[in-house]
């Protein structure tokens, strides 16, 4: 469970009816849960909020994606035949223009985990007009 910037609400990772992990907020006074993602695939890495709440970050099908919290679309950010995303590390930068993550990458016979950064396209940024 992460709680949204401004403690508006608290995000957890739970399946769908589909059974499929999912991005749902409820609110810290309590009511029912609000699915937030409806994705095809599982969340596959724990998720992290926009500096202003706007945003969501997680790792889904090897690959970085951001939800939109409010309207609860979702966008790939990363295309890569590399390796996958480790499972806990999807953060934001401070300013929100960037997400850090981690790969893990192969060499040799053994692997490794790597930094990577993503930039936010500036249409999901604050102020900025939405697509």
């Amino acid at each position: 469970r992460r709680r949204s910037p401004d403690g508006s609400r608290t995000g957890c990772l739970l399946n769908d009816d589909a059974g499929i992990v999912q991005l749902w907020t409820v609110a810290p006074t309590g009511g029912p849960p609000r699915q937030v993602t409806r994705n095809a695939a599982d969340i596959q890495t724990t998720f992290t909020w926009s500096p202003d709440g706007h945003l969501v970050a997680y790792g889904m099908e090897g690959e970085v994606f951001v939800t939109e919290v409010d309207r609860g679309r979702s966008y790939r950010l990363t295309r890569s035949t590399r390796g996958a995303i480790h499972r806990s590390a999807v953060v934001f930068s401070p300013d929100g223009k960037k997400i850090g993550f981690l790969r893990e990458m192969p060499a040799g016979a053994r692997r490794f985990l790597q930094v990577f950064t993503v930039t936010v396209p500036a249409t999901l940024r604050p102020g900025s007009a939405l697509p």
